[in-house]
């Protein structure tokens, strides 16, 4: 991960607050800007890696997710708040329908292209695959708990499954699914309680591994949680 020079991002818009570059294209990189204005508080932001041809994407904070070629981004677009698909250039090629009511609805690219994971809101938590040519959402899985919120979904490497954390607050233990990452199948199968009380899980690149946060700690497993 390379990060924009501070000086570069300022003379922009603010500061880079945090930044990503496309796995097959290492020239480019995607970032946070933070604002210094009522009227823009943050963007989204593509560059070159050596800080020139810098193009705003969007306002508001969002985190962009690249195509496994890095020809392509896709990301959450304000104030429209629908998922969009960039080109390089910034030129928005497709748009994938509304980017739900979750408050953090982060869109994440399958690692063969074809998928793109999100997370949603409305009445309890939500996680969905989108076709990335365009289409209808398909459901994974659901909780109408409003007490359930799901969060960072990630692939695993084959695309055929996800991993995910669902945060359940203030219930029983058996009303709801506990808190922890779970993984299940992109048809909603098979769906696995693999780590309790974590959250942020992230793949290693052969997915040998799994990588996750608990008790203020970042913890490195095999990828079955063991």
């Amino acid at each position: 991960m390379r990060a924009l020079p501070l000086a570069v991002a300022a003379a922009f818009i603010g500061v880079a607050s945090r930044s990503a570059e496309p796995a097959g294209n290492p020239a480019l990189l995607t970032y946070v800007a933070q604002g210094r204005s009522q009227e823009v508080t943050s963007s989204l932001c593509l560059a070159r890696a050596d800080g020139t041809r810098r193009v705003r994407l969007t306002q508001s904070a969002t985190r962009a997710s690249w195509s496994s070629a890095g020809k392509y981004a896709v990301y959450v677009r304000f104030p429209r708040a629908d998922l969009a698909i960039a080109d390089t250039s910034g030129r928005v090629v497709r748009r994938l329908g509304s980017a739900g009511t979750f408050p953090r609805p982060d869109p994440v690219w399958s690692p063969d292209g074809r998928w793109i994971a999100r997370t949603a809101g409305g009445r309890g938590g939500l996680l969905e695959v989108i076709p990335a040519r365009g289409g209808r959402p398909r459901e994974v899985v659901r909780s109408l708990s409003l007490s359930s919120g799901f969060d960072s979904p990630t692939w695993m490497p084959n695309s055929r499954r996800l991993a995910f954390s669902i945060a359940s607050r203030g219930l029983p233990p058996g009303v709801d699914r506990p808190s922890g990452i779970y993984t299940v199948a992109i048809d909603g199968s098979d769906l696995r309680l693999l780590v309790a009380d974590a959250q942020m899980p992230a793949y290693s690149p052969r997915g040998s591994r799994l990588a996750f946060v608990r008790g203020g700690d970042i913890v490195v497993s095999n990828a079955d949680g063991t």
